[in-house]
């Protein structure tokens, strides 16, 4: 059965966002929609990726997009839209069976540099919650909210908000009127006390019952890490997740933390793109790494299935769109992500193996252009599972293309690296 969609309340709501200088687009990026019911649609069950030749954990490996199957001219032809679009991108990688087949910088974005991945936070903030439930610090996604802050004195408790559970903070669906572009939700930037502040938020509707995009749920899923676990959010991600993928060490200026020292548990993490396709490798492989179950299997299933239903939605273009534990999902695509703001971006696609990442500045509302780089482009460039023909006027022509891209930069970014110590 359809699910039907939640009134949108289109005046009052823009009125809303005239009043706070917003561009009426922003309408678009958030959806309210019934969660009463499902469609017809079954949730997308990815396939097991293979065993990998190498683990990426000391660096990638370089290859030619044919001899991965990928083909050359088809990147080509992506370029050639990037430039005809006048699309802003600092960055594009593209994984396939493990290597790098596209690597491309825009001057002056170097591989070394640590981008800002926005909203891309908030997954890693997941993958932290679904470890800690590995590791017993936290009983489950059906534990209360509030059990991890029995002393906080809460406003507009009733016995809706006390039924919020980690699963709903997860998946977008807690109830309370924390709709990122709302007047009540921008209020927390304003003070100095970002998660009493969204505890104390009122409720319009049950737990479960609607989706809405809701960064403070991410934020409160941080402050209930440091309260399972005894270390704020940067900290744990650093010990069990980043080390394991030979991510280095995150410092406190490459991780924003609210005025009470609370892990951003909405944004500010900043990464290189190799690193955030180590993330997106650990999603394809469902939380293994070298031998390692970094976060269980169970969890990036959870995590990468649906859990919420959005819709035909037009932030997206008009795909159709679920959301699972702070991820996208595509399924008619067959492929999940997240669209971080401004172009901070990263796919999956299981059945090609298939890795995508991107960094940019974009036009806010914009951020869908690159999705369309992915359906028309870099997906369609996988044709075959075995090893393409050897294409080098493609392939040079197409190492061009990223040398331009770089303008001065000196070497060429897709220069093979060490492999992986045994």
């Amino acid at each position: 059965m359809q699910i039907e969609k939640a009134p949108r309340h289109k005046p009052e709501l823009e009125q809303r966002l005239e009043i706070q200088g917003l561009s009426l687009f922003l309408i678009l990026l958030i959806p309210l929609f019934l969660l009463t019911g499902c469609d017809d649609q079954a949730p997308v069950a990815w396939p097991d990726a293979p065993e990998p030749a190498y683990w990426p954990t000391h660096g990638w490996q370089v290859s030619t997009p044919e001899q991965q199957g990928v083909d050359s001219e088809r990147l080509i032809a992506m370029f050639q839209t990037i430039q005809k679009q006048e699309m802003n991108l600092h960055s594009i990688l593209v994984v396939r069976n493990g290597y790098l087949v596209l690597e491309a910088y825009y001057d002056p974005y170097r591989a070394s540099d640590r981008h800002p991945i926005e909203s891309n936070t908030k997954s890693v903030i997941g993958m932290l919650v679904g470890i800690a439930i590995d590791q017993g610090k936290i009983a489950g996604v059906d534990q209360p909210m509030l059990d991890f802050f029995p002393n906080a004195p809460i406003k507009h408790l009733d016995p809706y908000k006390e039924a919020i559970t980690l699963h709903n903070l997860l998946s977008m669906t807690p109830g309370l009127e924390c709709e990122d572009f709302s007047p009540a939700a921008r209020g927390m930037y304003g003070t100095s006390h970002w998660v009493q502040y969204v505890l104390d938020l009122p409720m319009n509707a049950k737990p479960g019952e609607r989706w809405v995009y809701c960064s403070g749920a991410a934020h409160l899923l941080s402050a209930i890490l440091e309260q399972a676990t005894g270390v704020d959010a940067r900290t744990y991600a650093n010990r069990y997740l980043f080390r394991p993928l030979g991510i280095a060490e995150v410092l406190q200026g490459d991780w924003a933390s609210d005025p009470e020292g609370v892990t951003n548990g909405i944004t500010g993490l900043s990464l290189t793109p190799r690193d955030l396709a180590k993330l997106g490798y650990l999603y394809l492989h469902k939380g293994r790494w070298n031998g390692e179950q970094v976060v269980s299997k169970s969890w990036l299933e959870a995590a990468t299935r649906e859990q919420a239903y959005i819709g035909p939605d037009e932030y997206v273009a008009g795909l159709d769109r679920r959301f699972g534990y702070f991820f996208s999902i595509f399924p008619d695509q067959r492929m999940y992500g997240y669209l971080g703001m401004a172009g901070q971006e990263l796919y999956v696609v299981p059945e090609e193996n298939l890795v995508i990442v991107f960094t940019a500045s974009l036009p806010l509302g914009e951020e869908d252009s690159l999705l369309a780089l992915v359906q028309d482009y870099l997906v369609p460039a996988v044709q075959s599972a075995a090893e393409l023909p050897a294409n080098p006027d493609a392939q040079e022509e197409l190492a061009a293309v990223v040398r331009k891209a770089a303008g001065n930069a000196v070497g060429d970014p897709m220069e093979p690296q060490p492999e992986e110590e045994p």
